[in-house]
């Protein structure tokens, strides 16, 4: 009962040691005992606050209005349920927008019976598409804070989908991305995170998926480069510091660019966002280089040992007539009985140049401002939709080849 209380309250717990993930550090601070039941039971309460809100719960931040009802951004509207309900076709089916209601298992009720108490579990019915849902978010999050014991993913029926791919017809802004991805910080916040890794996943996440044209990164060798901006509207912040906005056209459901010939692949070992680098020529044209360069020395110091014996008697003879007009010089300068007259030194006339102009570096875009950022489908704005039923297995499994974010400390 005590550590429902701690949660209830929002207490934030001791610093979580270095060598323990955050999944596994506030499974066990929270509920006694680090385990696969505490683990889950965690993940539940933070996506459950996250989607719903702390309306109707005690000793909630204001803040958390929850990612399914009208709330604000820096300052900006969003409504993000009608990307949810079915009411805006982005839903990526068969590289197809349809709308497909994923709330059709009672919406946020499930959610307030769980963060009530009145309900273990999120409880959902196994045929609806909210089943399906909200158990890729509490996979994809499990794997996310790095649990030790994560759910297990249901059997896959295709490959792993890449999430650009799947957020393909979302054209999702800086403040979409940025409103749902406050809420699930806000969330951790409540349930004990502390400030620091609250932050870090706040920070992590912002960087990984909400910019634009992000670099392909690798984090797993048997699925190859993975495309992870989500954030795809024409006003969201560009990667930095190498945008790769040519992976992104013509995406393809392996998350690789249909014709692409982008060469900007950066790898990573977890889920943070590592930025690219350009590409290094390859061995064969850096040997061909040397071998032209040696090819070119070899020529120089050829024709440079080749004299022809005219040339060698052309310049001694020039070196013998420079040294007797020296010597002539001498003579006549010796023999002069009168001072040289004295002459005013040399002055340059100025010549008056036209001022130049100081050169600037060009414009840097540091990303939108807030009144670009706005959305501009007349106030709806969407949120973060997910796979269809039918490509959902794929996107499921993308997250569980993903590792655990990692947090400094």
């Amino acid at each position: 009962m005590l550590f429902v209380l701690a949660v209830l309250f929002g207490v934030s717990l001791a610093q979580r040691p270095s060598n323990a993930s955050i999944c596994d550090y506030y499974a066990g601070s929270l509920y006694g005992t680090n385990s696969s039941a505490t683990q889950f039971q965690l993940i539940q309460s933070i996506v459950a606050l996250a989607f719903s809100g702390g309306s109707n719960l005690t000793n909630v931040s204001s803040a958390v209005t929850g990612i399914l009802n009208p709330g604000t951004f820096q300052g900006l509207g969003v409504d993000l349920q009608p990307w949810f309900n079915g009411a805006i076709d982005s839903t990526n089916l068969n590289n197809q927008p349809i709308g497909i209601d994923w709330l059709d298992d009672g919406g946020l009720n499930p959610l307030y019976d769980y963060l009530s108490g009145s309900t273990s579990d999120v409880v959902l019915t196994n045929t609806s598409n909210q089943y399906r849902l909200f158990n890729h978010f509490f996979l994809s999050f499990a794997h996310i804070f790095g649990c030790s014991e994560p759910p297990t993913p249901p059997p896959s029926s295709g490959p792993p989908l890449n999430l650009a791919y799947v957020h393909k017809y979302m054209n999702l802004n800086y403040t979409d991305l940025g409103h749902f991805i406050n809420q699930l910080s806000l969330a951790t916040a409540h349930f004990g995170f502390s400030d620091q890794d609250s932050q870090t996943l706040d920070t992590n996440l912002n960087s990984m998926y909400n910019v634009r044209c992000a670099p392909p990164i690798s984090t797993n060798p048997a699925q190859g480069p993975q495309l992870l901006s989500l954030c795809q509207a024409d006003s969201c912040p560009l990667a930095e510091p190498n945008p790769d906005c040519a992976a992104y056209v013509n995406l393809t459901a392996n998350g690789v660019a249909s014709g692409s010939t982008s060469t900007q692949i950066s790898t990573a070992t977890s889920a943070a966002f590592t930025p690219s680098s350009t590409a290094l020529p390859s061995t064969t044209t850096s040997s061909a280089a040397a071998q032209t360069t040696s090819a070119a020395a070899a020529a120089s110091s050829s024709s440079s040992s080749s004299l022809s014996g005219g040339a060698i008697a052309g310049i001694a003879i020039g070196s013998a007539a420079v040294l007797i007009l020296l010597i002539g010089l001498i003579v006549y300068y010796l023999r002069r009985r009168k001072p040289a007259a004295q002459t005013t030194p040399y002055q340059p006339t100025p010549v008056h140049h036209p001022p130049i102009e100081p050169k600037h570096a060009s414009t840097v875009s540091y990303g939108p401002t807030v009144a670009e950022m706005e959305s501009p489908r007349g106030g709806r704005s969407p949120a973060m939709g997910m796979a269809s039923p039918v490509e959902m297995d794929g996107f499921e499994q993308h997250w569980a080849s993903i590792g655990p974010m990692h947090y400094g400390r």
